[in-house]
């Protein structure tokens, strides 16, 4: 895995192999939002805390709404 089995989120310590975290490979930017679907650049690993906080706040960001 490219990201060494690590959440990429700054500060964020999850191991998803010695850790036994899942980890999710998501977009940086999300496609609905304009980007690349297959630009390796545009990819990341995420914790499930991390990446439920970036989903919630691109899904606010989108209905112009502040996050929760």
């Amino acid at each position: 895995m490219r990201a060494g089995w690590k959440c990429q989120a700054p500060g964020c310590t999850a191991h998803g192999r010695r850790g036994g975290v899942r980890l999710y490979a998501e977009h940086i930017v999300e496609r609905r939002d304009g980007g690349a679907p297959l630009d390796p650049a545009n990819g990341q690993a995420l914790c499930p805390k991390h990446h439920s906080e970036k989903t919630a706040r691109e899904r606010a960001k989108r209905m112009g709404q502040r996050p929760a």
